[in-house]
């Protein structure tokens, strides 16, 4: 069906679950990109580590995270990915190590790549040639606006409420995104099994 458009600007209601999903898994790391690195010199560890330990799980398991994605149901990878992520924030919520840091890293960064693939895949299937562009401008958005939520938008809070806190928001966060992904019955089927059933449907005559 054509994308409602206002202003110019499509959306369609099918997306408002990936983009729901992605939002809520990238609150946690504006936070710890504000706070971490501070809390981490205090304790004598070594930050660098852990955004590079992220970075290259991230490019280790997009292509395994890719393979998987066309043979399990999305919903399964996308929960793994936030189930991984959890665990891994939640190891800097004490006072951390640079060991606990590189394992925080390598955790947050395999369950980036675990759930962005299939959520990217799911707002390509939901979208066609004429809107896949706003589809995909608003996954940015949702991104860009989610770190600047977890980083910029807790900023006033930091000092009343404090680091744990905010942390530990951000992980109620992500046990929200496993909520909306477990409610979303397209989530439920395997990707490339779904093509091949609307391509056989429309490839079967019409009857009459």
């Amino acid at each position: 069906r054509v994308a409602r458009r206002l202003f110019g600007f499509a959306f369609r209601r099918a997306w408002f679950t990936p983009l729901a999903i992605i939002g809520l898994f990238v609150i946690h790391w504006g936070v710890v990109t504000a706070y971490l690195p501070q809390r981490a010199e205090a304790a004598g560890a070594d930050i660098g580590l852990f955004f590079a330990a992220d970075g290259l799980l991230v490019l280790l398991t997009r292509m395994p995270a890719g393979w998987l994605a066309d043979r399990a149901p999305s919903s399964w990878q996308i929960i793994c990915g936030l189930v991984v992520t959890l665990i891994g924030i939640a190891l800097v919520l004490p006072p951390p190590t640079t060991p606990i840091l590189i394992l925080s890293g390598a955790l947050t960064g395999a369950g980036a790549a675990l759930i962005i693939v299939p959520i990217n895949l799911a707002m390509t299937s939901r979208s066609n040639d004429a809107d896949r562009g706003s589809a995909f401008a608003l996954f940015s958005a949702s991104f860009a606006a989610a770190i600047a939520l977890g980083s910029i938008g807790t900023a006033p809070l930091i000092d009343v409420v404090g680091y744990e806190t905010l942390l530990t928001a951000s992980l109620l966060a992500l046990v929200v995104a496993v909520v909306i992904t477990l409610m979303d019955r397209d989530l439920a089927a395997v990707p490339s099994r779904r093509v091949q059933a609307e391509e056989s449907v429309a490839a079967t005559p019409a009857a009459g």
